[in-house]
């Protein structure tokens, strides 16, 4: 349907006809540098408001 409208439109760039995207990480240490900035990244989500009441920022 999108690739039907960019022809009507004369839009190529709208028609997408693959997205490369990989489910499998097949790294060597790659599931563990996944799973360590995942848990960095929620470290820092949960921890940034107890940072800044400790500092009176909030």
């Amino acid at each position: 349907m999108m690739c039907k409208a960019a022809d009507v439109f004369n839009l190529a760039d709208f028609c997408v006809k693959k997205i490369p995207f990989n489910i499998i990480n097949t790294e060597l240490a790659g599931q563990f540098m996944l799973q360590i900035n995942s848990c960095l990244l929620m470290a820092l989500m949960m921890g940034f408001p107890i940072f800044f009441s400790k500092f009176g920022c909030l």
